[in-house]
C-alpha cells in the first residue's frame, strides 16, 4: 500500500485476480451470446460506442499518439495539431495515474517522477503530451506528463498512458439511439492498428448489436472498424452523459503495462466496416 493509499502492485502481474477477474467476465459475456450473432454489416455507417468501447477507442486514437517516443520517432497526425481543434465537440481527455485504486495508477513513475493528471484535449483542443526524461517537453505542448513506465526491472521506463479519462457530455443515449435508422452499435472494441503518421487505424469489433429504426437489434459477429483519426474525431457528433470503465494490458516495445480507460457513450457520425 502506497503512501497515499493507492494500492501498488507489480506492472503486468497478470496472476493477480484483480486483472483477471474483468478479463474472464468480458469473455464468459461474449460466450453468452456468441450463438446468437448475425454477420456484421459492411459498408460506411453511423457507429455508437459503449462508454467501454469509447475507452478503447480514445486510448488508441488519442493516447498512443500522444506519447513522447512515437512523436519522436515519426510525428504523428495528433502532435502536429498541438494548440489545434480537432473535433466540434468540447471534448475533454485527461490521464490521471493519481486516481486511488485504479490499475494504471502510481505514486511516483519508474524515473522517481511524483505522479499527476495530465489533460490531453480541452474542450477539443490537442494540449498536452506524456514523455520521459530522454525526451522530455514536446514543443507546442501545454501539459507534458511525466509517464515513464515499465513492465519491470528488465526493460527501460517509456512514456505510457495510465489510466485515461474522457469527461461525460450532456446527450442521453437512449435518444442518440432513438434518432439512427441504420447504424451499428460497438460494446466492445479491441486493439489493432493505428499509423500515427497517415492517421489510418483498424480496430477489432468482438461485440456489437445492429440499430434499426431508432432500436437495438440482433448480435453482430465480429468486424473490422476502418478510418482516419482526424475524420473520426471531426465526426463526433454526440457525447453522453453515461461513463464505464474497462481494465486492460497494454503492450507496447515487448512491455505489457496495467492501464484503465473511463469513457461515456460516443456517437461516431460514420465509419467504415468490414465484417471479420
Amino acid at each position: 500500500m502506497g503512501e497515499d493509499g493507492i494500492v501498488l502492485r507489480e506492472p503486468g502481474d497478470v496472476s493477480d485476480p484483480s486483472v483477471t477477474g474483468p478479463l474472464l467476465a468480458r469473455a464468459h459475456r461474449r460466450a453468452a451470446y456468441s450463438d446468437h450473432q448475425v454477420p456484421s454489416p459492411d459498408g460506411c455507417l453511423p457507429v455508437v460506442f459503449a462508454g467501454a468501447a469509447a475507452g478503447v477507442l480514445i486510448h488508441e486514437l488519442v493516447g498512443h499518439l500522444l506519447e513522447a517516443d512515437i512523436i519522436a520517432s515519426g510525428g504523428t497526425v495528433l502532435a502536429d495539431r498541438l494548440g489545434s481543434y480537432v473535433c466540434k465537440m468540447p471534448l475533454t481527455i485527461v490521464d490521471d495515474p493519481t486516481l486511488s485504486g485504479r490499475w494504471g495508477s502510481f505514486t511516483y513513475d519508474d524515473e522517481g517522477r511524483l505522479a499527476s493528471p495530465t489533460p490531453l484535449l480541452v474542450d477539443g483542443v490537442v494540449c498536452g503530451v506524456l514523455t520521459d526524461r530522454t525526451r522530455g517537453p514536446v514543443a507546442g505542448a501545454i501539459y507534458s506528463g511525466h509517464n515513464a513506465r515499465r513492465a519491470s526491472v528488465q526493460y527501460v521506463p517509456l512514456p505510457r498512458m495510465s489510466n485515461v479519462s474522457m469527461f461525460a457530455g450532456t446527450d442521453r443515449l437512449g435518444d442518440v439511439i432513438s434518432d439512427l435508422d441504420n447504424a451499428v452499435y460497438c460494446d466492445e472494441l479491441t486493439r489493432g492498428q493505428v499509423d500515427p503518421v497517415t492517421g489510418h487505424f483498424a480496430l477489432n469489433m468482438i461485440s456489437g448489436r445492429a440499430i434499426r429504426s431508432g432500436r437495438l437489434g440482433e448480435y453482430l459477429g465480429p468486424a473490422i472498424l476502418t478510418g482516419d483519426v482526424l475524420e473520426v474525431l471531426s465526426s463526433i457528433r454526440a457525447v453522453c452523459d453515461d461513463s464505464d470503465d474497462i481494465q486492460t494490458l497494454c503492450g507496447k516495445a515487448g512491455q505489457q503495462v496495467l492501464v484503465e480507460m473511463n469513457a461515456p457513450s460516443l456517437f461516431v457520425g460514420a465509419l467504415e466496416i468490414r465484417r471479420s
